[in-house]
């Protein structure tokens, strides 16, 4: 079907009293979805697709809200956005709102945008007091509308909305810019959660594409002080299977995203733009995947070895990610011989510590690794009372961030599978199809992770980073 565009609106401003004395009363007696079309009649239908979305905004009325978005471009993310800012506005009027950019021109445009809308709603400008970037409306609410690098300081705030924080790739692959809006998102963040009068804490809404793992989105995906809601729809549901389905067909066919995806495949051979844009899964330059694996058959029999054992413990509540891995490694310099390797669903707690505790004590009381956060604390000081110390290493960033360094020791042939254990292929398989997204099957990574990590890093000692007691890594 024919799309309708979904930038911004011609040049030209709207003047408050024309919106006023046109459309002042439109009503917004419906949800956020249903106000879209009402905003923009004749260019808008209903985005069924973005109901969840429209729901978390919805309740930045009653409630603290703190939740991302990294859905398809293209798919109404913005003007979902921008409809709910109005639809806010038009149940609380003297609500205020800070929107960030990822440049001047950017923060123009969609404060325009913004502007527009809200006149056309009755809740916009009073003359005299607006700007593209920044307005105020009878009632004392309006919006600023900032770039990386400016400033709402002196601006008191209700709601926090950053729109595409990164442009493209220049910004995303640059630690320092990465780190600048970060620590921007964070400040403003804390002003929300002290400023706003709406309900305690405020509301924090981020949408944008993904072009770095530890962009603002994966920089919180992680976050231990509070649990950030998720909106997660790339363009193509079941991708790499035989059931392929576009997440939205009535915006775009799943013929049409393919040929979009082989277009720019003619120039981005790396597809880093498409995953970014299109499927939420952000890529960076290099060996972005676990390569084949490297196998032995025999492990070496000179003295010098080590014995660490990797877990993952990490809780999840997607069915396909719901296993337990329990891998155990000799390591002679720094390679790494992985001798076992077993599987249990979660729930199986006394299967997995009776597992865990079995390759340690078989191996001579080796140490056993795990990246672990808040919920996992509990089931490690289970595992002490019952006599298993854990080194607990601080899961603070996202897993395709922490596997990096395993990567690269997998694909410089530095881990090696048994090539006659009867579970080495299907591990071998899972864990090359690792890209670091939230439906992966990733317990094998994340427990070779740990073990890699752990060992490499040498001693756990008194002061390291061992959550209950110590154990020295015995050397033989």
């Amino acid at each position: 079907m024919a799309r309708k565009p979904l930038n911004f609106d011609p040049p030209g401003e709207t003047s408050a009293a024309d919106a006023y004395d046109s459309v002042g009363s439109m009503s917004a007696d419906c949800s956020v979805i249903e106000f879209v079309p009402r905003l923009w009649p004749g260019d808008h239908t209903i985005p069924y697709h973005m109901a969840d979305w429209g729901r978390v905004i919805e309740s930045a009325l009653t409630e603290r809200v703190r939740a991302m978005n990294d859905s398809a471009v293209q798919h109404y993310k913005t003007d979902t956005t921008i409809a709910g800012i109005v639809w806010i506005l038009k149940h609380r009027p003297q609500t205020r709102f800070v929107v960030i950019t990822y440049d001047d021109t950017r923060a123009h445009s969609l404060g325009e945008r913004i502007k527009s809308a809200a006149n056309r709603a009755g809740v916009g400008s009073v003359h005299g007091t607006a700007s593209k970037t920044e307005w105020m409306n009878a009632q004392g609410g309006g919006c600023r509308v900032i770039s990386q690098g400016q400033s709402a300081e002196g601006y008191a705030l209700d709601v926090l909305v950053v729109d595409d924080p990164i442009k493209d790739f220049t910004m995303g692959d640059n630690p320092d810019q990465r780190r600048a809006i970060n620590e921007m998102i964070a400040h403003y963040t804390l002003r929300v959660s002290v400023s706003s009068s709406i309900v305690e804490g405020g509301a924090v809404l981020i949408i944008a594409s993904r072009f770095h793992p530890d962009d603002p989105i994966g920089a919180r995906l992680n976050a231990k002080a509070t649990t950030w809601e998720h909106a997660h729809h790339p363009a193509i549901v079941d991708f790499g299977t035989d059931h392929e389905t576009a997440w939205a067909p009535e915006v775009m066919s799943l013929e049409g995203i393919r040929q979009a995806r082989i277009e720019a495949a003619e120039t981005d051979p790396t597809e880093r733009a498409f995953f970014a844009r299109f499927m939420g899964s952000p890529k960076v330059i290099g060996d972005t995947r676990f390569g084949p694996a490297t196998y032995y058959y025999q492990v070496p029999t000179t003295w010098g070895f080590r014995f660490g054992v990797g877990v993952d413990l990490a809780y999840s509540s997607k069915r396909t990610a719901d296993w337990c891995s329990i891998i155990a490694i000799q390591m002679f310099g720094d390679m790494v011989y992985v001798l076992d390797a077993k599987r249990f669903r979660k729930d199986k707690f006394e299967d997995v510590f009776s597992a865990m505790m079995a390759a340690s004590n078989e191996r001579g009381g080796c140490p056993v690794f795990s990246y672990t956060s808040g919920p996992e604390i509990g089931l490690l000081r289970i595992a002490a009372e019952r006599g298993l110390n854990i080194a607990s290493m601080h899961a603070r960033y996202p897993k395709f961030i922490r596997a990096e360094r395993t990567m690269k020791r997998w694909n410089d042939h530095k881990i090696l599978l048994p090539h006659a254990a009867p579970w080495s292929k299907a591990m071998a398989a899972r864990i090359e199809q690792f890209a670091g997204n939230e439906q992966d099957c990733d317990d094998e990574v994340d427990a070779l992770v740990s073990v890699c990590d752990g060992m490499y890093g040498g001693t756990v000692g008194q002061g390291g980073f061992r959550a209950f007691g110590t154990r020295a890594v015995p050397t033989r």
